[in-house]
């Protein structure tokens, strides 16, 4: 049983790739755990699972019941049950005896509160997205504090970059909204641009995952036409891609790069439907009930480009992808 509880940071990093685990049973179900097996558990090894079970429970809840809530009594009902959890989460604050442990918890918060997106955007709680704004800074600032001091970047799990580029996005999606003027624009670009210098550091090499993501993140953030909608207007809070649950904000970010500087046609209808029938485009909407064979072949076609080895070679021709090309962020 120790040693299953030990499994929680794959468990994490399947939930940072916007994927319940793949299990056997039922992972959303597993936990039948006796208090006194997992009294026995290390201090800090019982403190991420606390956190773990919390983030799985709103997944699960949040899931089966708000996926595309629409009218004003849903959006009201989901806004509750972010607030519900993320009380739950920090419940534990005084558990963290680490900076790495305060780093976990806020990540957990920012997958939770990144639900605020899947309302309907004049549904929307204004509230909620500023203060997921703010959490956003909060789990940048924790990483880079923990880089500064322990070289965070050199060692950190898929699931904490991850994370970093879940803030990053989260970022850069209100401070292009109608909310930009009720945020510190200037703190949150500091932010934003520290995710940047993480994924530098990180790379290993010219052209790998690390090393793009960068680019992806800078040029993102000089665009004029993300989030813009045929009329011009920009649309930044509307969640398309939930198939990918939290982590869905990354992916339609990246979705959003692919339109402007690789010349894919824009997947997504003004009502944020998918608008293409080709097969290499990502279903908008999540099926809990699917099993994991039909995660692989239908639902996630993005998975390979975005996740996987594939992803470093459909970059478009002509685009320099060395460290040398992303402008120095932080000296």
């Amino acid at each position: 049983m120790l040693e299953f509880q030990r499994c929680t940071k794959p468990r994490r990093t399947s939930l940072s790739d916007g994927l319940p685990p793949f299990t056997v049973f039922d992972h959303f179900d597993s936990d039948s755990e006796s208090a006194s097996i997992i009294s026995k558990l290390p201090p800090n090894l019982r403190f991420l699972r606390q956190i773990h079970v919390i983030q799985k429970e709103a997944f699960k809840t949040l899931v089966r019941n708000f996926l595309k809530p629409q009218t004003a009594n849903e959006c009201s009902a989901l806004h509750s049950l972010i607030e519900m959890f993320d009380s739950r989460v920090l419940e534990h604050r005084s558990e963290c005896s680490s900076e790495l442990d305060e780093f976990t918890l806020e990540c957990a918060r920012l997958n939770i509160r990144t639900f605020h997106f899947f309302a309907k955007a004049d549904l929307a709680e204004p509230l909620g997205f500023i203060e997921l704004y703010t959490l956003a800074r909060s789990v940048l600032d924790h990483a880079t504090l923990l880089d500064t001091t322990q070289d965070f970047s050199l060692y950190c799990s898929q699931y904490s970059i991850r994370m970093t580029l879940l803030a990053a996005f989260v970022i850069l999606k209100i401070s292009r909204s109608h909310l930009a003027h009720r945020v510190d624009l200037r703190g949150g670009e500091s932010s934003y641009f520290s995710a940047i210098h993480l994924s530098k550091k990180r790379s290993l090499q010219n052209g790998d995952l690390d090393s793009r993501c960068a680019l992806i993140l800078t040029q993102l953030w000089s665009s004029n036409s993300i989030f813009r909608r045929r009329d011009g207007t920009v649309d930044s809070l509307r969640m398309r891609t939930r198939c990918r649950l939290s982590v869905g904000v990354v992916f339609e970010c990246f979705w959003w790069w692919r339109t402007e500087f690789d010349g894919k046609p824009n997947i997504y209808s003004e009502e944020g439907e998918p608008q293409s029938e080709d097969p290499t485009i990502p279903e908008a909407i999540y099926d809990p009930n699917l099993s994991d064979i039909d995660i692989y072949s239908t639902v996630f076609p993005d998975w390979q480009w975005a996740a996987g080895p594939n992803f470093l070679a459909d970059f478009p021709d002509g685009i320099e992808l060395g460290l040398d090309n992303i402008p120095a962020i932080l000296t």
